[in-house]
């Protein structure tokens, strides 16, 4: 009943220091599930690097959901703070955690492994996520379209300029918010294009 009282308030840090008080077998067990929490917590505060600590704990938890979870938001955090072959690694070891109960919380999954590899230079590895995810159900225009854009500039990097005009056009003929980027874009790469 403390606990949950700490939890309702969003005051992890109090419900984790209670629980370390209070040892008890589901004490521990509820600790990793609020580390989780105070992770997260962390995690949208910015405070990256103090909110790691929290993922690491939270991955002892015998629930494969908060493993998971954990694992995840370790995955993101490593990746905003720009250690990429760390991040990329948590993303992958996340997608073999995944099942088909919780697949569709994690549907970005593969776009965040896309990302990573472009973060990379891995452009090859980076093409095929990105593939990945546009061949998953997605309403979400936006990311749909970030998506064509990266997967452009992945085909660009890699010089095979006829793809990067086809993944860019996808965005110039819904005239959506990136279709300035993706028209300079297309322009460079005929320009190239021309020159081979």
């Amino acid at each position: 009943l403390i606990v949950s009282s700490f939890i309702h308030q969003q005051d992890y840090k109090g419900a984790l220091d209670y629980l370390k008080k209070k040892k008890t077998k589901e004490n521990l067990a509820l600790q990793s599930e609020v580390s989780l929490y105070r992770g997260i917590q962390l995690f949208n505060e910015q405070k990256l690097q103090k909110s790691l600590p929290y993922f690491s704990n939270a991955k002892t938890s015998n629930d494969s959901e908060i493993k998971v979870k954990a694992n995840y938001w370790e995955a993101e955090t490593l990746y905003e703070l720009k250690k990429y072959s760390e991040a990329l690694n948590k993303f992958k070891s996340t997608k073999k955690m995944i099942n088909a109960t919780n697949s569709a919380e994690y549907y970005l999954i593969d776009y965040n492994i896309g990302y990573t590899h472009f973060k990379l230079k891995e452009y090859e590895n980076a093409i095929t996520y990105f593939n990945q995810f546009l061949n998953t159900y997605f309403d979400d225009e936006s990311i749909k379209d970030d998506t064509y854009i990266r997967l452009g500039d992945n085909y660009f990097a890699t010089r095979n300029y006829t793809n990067a005009i086809k993944n860019y056009k996808n965005v110039v003929d819904k005239n959506s918010a990136e279709s300035d980027y993706a028209q300079y874009q297309m322009g460079m790469s005929y320009g190239f294009k021309n020159q081979n």
